[in-house]
């Protein structure tokens, strides 16, 4: 069976990394359209029904040519974190 008839009514949004960073913790990066897209372990778990992992979207620098974000972050007001828990600016990228 081909991946094309497993992944039947699927829409691929982009590629994804794995990475580690300078910490030695392992996460999955890539971009989306403007966007750094970050999928980084839940540090905060506590059991079964907390999330293993978060997908966090970060803005890009802006493009020296004045092209605008087509993120839909840029501008926002960054959310405080909760303690342990991992920003994208953390990581690498």
């Amino acid at each position: 069976m081909s991946s094309e008839t497993d992944n039947a009514g699927m829409l691929q949004l982009t590629g994804l990394w794995a990475r580690t960073s300078k910490h030695g913790t392992a996460y999955m990066a890539g971009r989306l359209g403007g966007c750094k897209v970050l999928i980084l372990p839940n540090r905060n778990r506590q059991g079964d029904n907390d999330p293993s992992h978060h997908i966090c979207l970060a803005p890009t620098a802006p493009k020296r040519d004045g092209g605008s974000h087509q993120c839909g972050y840029h501008g926002r007001t960054q959310q405080p974190q909760p303690q342990g828990q991992a920003t994208p600016d953390d990581v690498p990228f």
